[in-house]
């Protein structure tokens, strides 16, 4: 096969040149179109860092203004949660939401949730419309929502920390099918 008998998909093509202006003869608009589409969804899933791979369509969401993720000793309180849940970093996707302030309008179409875990962040403060209770289970938007209190309330030796895993295991038992 010659040079110029290489062809290269559109996508590809698109992924080469983003930051330059293509003419795409004999494409029709809607392809191009939804090419852009694609391009701009890869910029903005770039911009946004997150551990893990989204395996499950799970999304954690933590608060530690401090920390680019979280902090070592709750991210292994966070590993041995999953474990039990029969998952690893590799099913979910977590984000510092006070690092990245990201709504759920940004990570919606780019996570695609089949559920959301938001520890220490109020639905408000996550753009969504409803308000629920802590440990409750929330279907909203083909999503289903949990709040728990933060990390490091939950990740104590205490009597009160002991209460709130068990209550934090509960709703993952649910949620998990476990």
């Amino acid at each position: 096969m010659s040079f110029q008998q290489l062809k290269i998909a559109p996508e590809t093509m698109a992924d080469l040149y983003k930051g330059q202006l293509v003419i795409l003869e004999g494409v029709e608009k809607k392809e191009v179109s939804a090419l852009s589409k694609s391009i701009d969804r890869i910029e903005e899933a770039a911009s946004i860092r997150f551990l893990g791979n989204n395996k499950q369509k799970v999304g954690i969401l933590v608060n530690f203004p401090e920390d680019v993720f979280l902090p070592d000793k709750h991210l292994q309180f966070l590993t041995k949660i999953l474990e039990a849940c029969k998952m690893n970093l590799g099913d979910v996707a977590i984000l510092n939401h006070a690092t990245q302030k990201v709504g759920i309008t940004e990570l919606r179409p780019l996570w695609q949730p089949s559920a959301l875990l938001l520890f220490g962040i109020t639905p408000e403060e996550f753009g969504l419309p409803i308000n629920f209770p802590e440990f409750k289970s929330q279907a909203y938007d083909g999503v289903i929502y949990f709040t728990f209190p933060p990390l490091e309330v939950l990740n104590q030796d205490s009597e009160n920390g002991k209460i709130l895993k068990s209550k934090l295991w509960v709703c993952l038992k649910k949620l998990f099918n476990i």
